[in-house]
């Protein structure tokens, strides 16, 4: 989609959903959490946050049918962490981004029952693997470092970067790592997993239409954001991708500008995935592609595939602690708790092996507009 194309979006800010009113006790109450402070968000497991504060707010796009060339048309819900102005929006916690679950698809006030039911799922999906009810709820409690429809402080541009997520997730799976790349002086865009917003996959041969597919709704979002959103500097943008998500960044940077792209955990390990990527119709095996890194977990070694891509260059690194799903949120709770660490097998190194993928995510992104970003 082109620049131009963008008169075509009707674009509906949202405000985040309110968290589900105060309802029946719990059976268990959650342990106390720290407010947010200089050394970031309690879910951080530690990280610094940079110079800014963070805000944040959701971008409901409707899109002309005729500008889906891929695959049916949709809504779509795009995250944006930005950089805040001080002593503005409203404080929020995880539980509010757990429920943008239940405006994915819809401009419809969600109901109680709706939230309510979504609050349950997260905690179910916890509770099912080995993780404690108590803390299922203290991580929906606790306090996140981004700050709800706060202002962006005068005269501050922020590059662009966005974050494409794993088959079946959302942005609340990259929330953690948005905020941090936010705080310092990016602005950050996800949306949904386009199988959550076009229907599931039912075999390997529909993976590759739905990676173009998610390329697609990338180059939705991250032009609406250029264009329309007023901190963002209007420049090719840098890509982050998670699993499937990978393989979409690597599609969407096959025909767009595109300053750096990190793959975390890429699919692409799967034979199935790497067929799925190659046959989808618009990928270009000899596409010249800007810096890469390749950031796996243990249970992943590194993609020799990679080499093939006529990039500027390539690097790998391996989190010996971390196994696929700590490049979620789920890593960062499992950098903090010890029960989620348990139920999610990470290594006995997963603090510090966290705190590392983000960093180094950040300094790969740092090395191209650390120079040229405006002043801190």
């Amino acid at each position: 989609m082109s620049r131009r194309l963008l008169a075509t979006i009707s674009l509906l800010l949202i405000a985040l959903c309110a968290p589900a009113s105060a309802s029946k006790r719990r059976a268990s109450a959650a342990p106390p959490v720290p407010a947010p402070g200089p050394s970031g968000s309690f879910l951080w497991a530690g990280l610094q946050p940079g110079p800014r504060l963070v805000a944040y707010k959701t971008a409901l796009l409707r899109i002309e049918g005729e500008e889906f060339h891929h695959g049916p048309q949709h809504f779509i819900q795009a995250s944006v962490w930005y950089p805040a102005q001080p002593g503005t929006g409203t404080p929020m916690t995880f539980r509010d981004y757990v429920l943008l679950k239940v405006t994915e698809n819809t401009i419809e006030e969600p109901t109680e029952a709706a939230r309510n039911a979504t609050l349950a799922e997260f905690r179910r999906s916890l509770t099912d693997i080995g993780v404690s009810e108590r803390t299922a709820n203290a991580i929906l409690d606790a306090p996140v470092f981004a700050r709800r429809d706060a202002l962006t402080p005068p005269r501050v541009l922020s590059p662009i970067v966005f974050i494409a997520p794993g088959i079946g997730r959302s942005a609340i799976d990259q929330a953690i790592l948005a905020e941090y790349i936010a705080s310092y002086g990016y602005v950050v865009v996800a949306t949904p997993s386009v199988t959550r917003l076009t229907g599931p996959l039912t075999g390997d041969e529909q993976l590759g239409a739905r990676l173009e597919q998610q390329a697609e709704d990338m180059d939705i979002a991250a032009s609406m954001v250029g264009v329309m959103w007023p901190s963002a500097v209007n420049t090719p943008i840098s890509v982050v991708g998670y699993d499937i998500g990978a393989d979409a960044a690597l599609l969407y940077s096959m025909h767009h500008p595109t300053v750096v792209i990190a793959l975390l955990d890429p699919s692409l390990h799967a034979p199935a995935g790497l067929a799925s990527l190659r046959a989808a119709p618009t990928f270009v095996h000899d596409a010249g592609l800007p810096p890469l890194l390749e950031i796996d977990s243990s249970d992943e070694p590194a993609s020799t595939f990679m080499t093939t891509l006529n990039a500027k260059e390539f690097s790998t690194v391996t989190e010996p602690s971390m196994r696929h799903i700590h490049f979620t949120t789920l890593g960062f709770a499992a950098a903090v708790f010890p029960d989620v660490a348990k139920a999610t097998g990470a290594g006995p190194n997963i603090k510090h092996d966290v705190v590392d993928f983000a960093q180094r995510t950040l300094q790969f992104l740092d090395r191209i507009w650390g120079p040229v970003r405006p002043p801190r």
